[in-house]
């Protein structure tokens, strides 16, 4: 099972106070090629976790003491690497979605269960997950490696300023590509969780609950992919392998059309009314890259679709000058504290007063890259005290009108 551990020498750990269905389970898993170990409690779960390395524990959630989720959570908290399962007869969805967010649950197995589909097919394909993120880890920890070799060898010869920065860069691109692969390997593994989800939610026979929580696993599944792709887009301009294009012209009223119709789309929020004006002074052409521009526009304004719960948010485009243009996004939200505008523009934060667990605070730091990238400025301020202003100026060359 390449760098991670293969079947033969994984173990899993099956916790249930019934002493009758871990006999059950242990009957039915005779022959496998893991070793199965069996517990009667939360703390004796713990107890065997804390003495040897468990790849896989498969737990029922109403135990007596410690129950499952409660359980889930020390194990996330203890033993990180190691895939948490379910296997209970208690599935009411405000339980199962506990388990998933706060145990971080790969897979809730209800009874009756079947050994072949169910039991058995749950622990092979987690151990398959276990492998990929071994390798993950591995692939990082190698890369780490080659980056301090390389830091060695620079200070032993002394580089210039210039040979240094171009090794510093190609030493990011390997780390994009790294992270490109890591996220590819996450992508596959989500999008079959979102297949499984999809044939869930279509099989006869199935309680309303059930429904609404495969599309639940469903919407988790498209939310991690947009934001894996972000992450990438990120990691890609930091690195330098997205470079504007030069004298690239397209349309200003196409343009903003398109961003129109993907915010309507995007809103889902009844109590926002999002409105765009562009001035008079906004040629008809823009020698801009599109592309980077687009990630300015649609990330500020998307960041409003998120964290402004009521109110509106209006965006304007004009020209600042004969060569500037200048994009302005205002809403009616919590904004931003003033000690915490500089930070926001970091990969990974988002604002104290926020509440969006499920994004990655990654829509102004991709702001701040495009910018960069085409050489312009941003800020970021209130409106007296309320709200949020965003303010960004790039610099263009007018093309001829067509």
């Amino acid at each position: 099972m390449g760098a991670g551990v293969d079947n033969e020498k994984a173990t899993i750990l099956f916790v249930d106070d019934e002493s009758r269905v871990l006999k059950s389970i242990k009957r039915g898993l005779i022959g496998e090629p893991y070793s199965c170990l069996f517990a009667l409690s939360g703390a004796e779960a713990l107890e065997i976790m804390a003495s040897q390395p468990v790849q896989v524990i498969v737990t029922d959630m109403r135990m007596p003491e410690m129950n499952g989720l409660e359980l889930l959570r020390e194990v996330r908290k203890r033993h990180p690497e190691t895939i948490r399962m379910v296997l209970s007869g208690y599935a009411q969805t405000n339980t199962v979605l506990a388990a998933v967010n706060e145990g971080s649950v790969y897979r809730y197995i209800t009874k009756p269960w079947r050994l072949e589909e169910d039991l058995k097919a749950g622990i092979n394909d987690a151990l398959e997950v276990y492998r990929v993120n071994q390798e993950q880890r591995q692939a990082v920890e190698e890369l780490e490696q080659v980056n301090r070799q390389l830091l060695k060898r620079l200070e032993q010869e002394n580089q210039v300023v210039d040979k240094t920065r171009k090794i510093a860069e190609h030493i990011y691109q390997q780390k994009t590509s790294t992270l490109k692969l890591a996220f590819e390997k996450s992508r596959f593994i989500v999008n079959n969780i979102y297949s499984d989800a999809t044939n869930l939610g279509m099989a006869g026979g199935l309680s309303q609950d059930a429904r609404e929580l495969a599309e639940h696993i469903r919407e988790i599944c498209r939310d991690f992919m947009e934001e894996v792709s972000r992450v990438v887009r990120l990691a890609e301009m930091e690195a330098g392998s997205r470079v504007p294009v030069p004298d690239a012209g397209f349309k200003s009223q196409d343009f903003f059309n398109q961003l129109q119709q993907e915010v309507l789309g995007k809103n889902q929020n009844q109590n926002l009314k999002v409105d765009f004006h562009l001035d008079n002074s906004l040629p008809s052409v823009l020698s801009l890259d599109p592309d980077f521009f687009w990630e300015i526009c649609w990330n500020i304004i998307e960041n409003c679709l998120f964290y402004v719960p009521q109110g509106v948010a209006v965006c304007y485009c004009r020209m600042v000058g004969k060569n500037v243009v200048e994009v302005e996004c205002r809403d009616s939200g919590p904004g931003i504290p003033v000690a915490e505008r500089k930070m926001v523009l970091e990969p990974f934060v988002q604002a104290s007063n926020s509440c969006c667990p499920g994004r990655l605070g990654l829509g102004l730091a991709l702001v701040r890259a495009a910018v960069r990238k085409l050489k312009g400025k941003m800020s970021i301020s209130d409106q007296d005290g309320r709200g949020c202003r965003v303010v960004v100026r790039v610099p263009l060359t007018l093309l001829s009108e067509s």
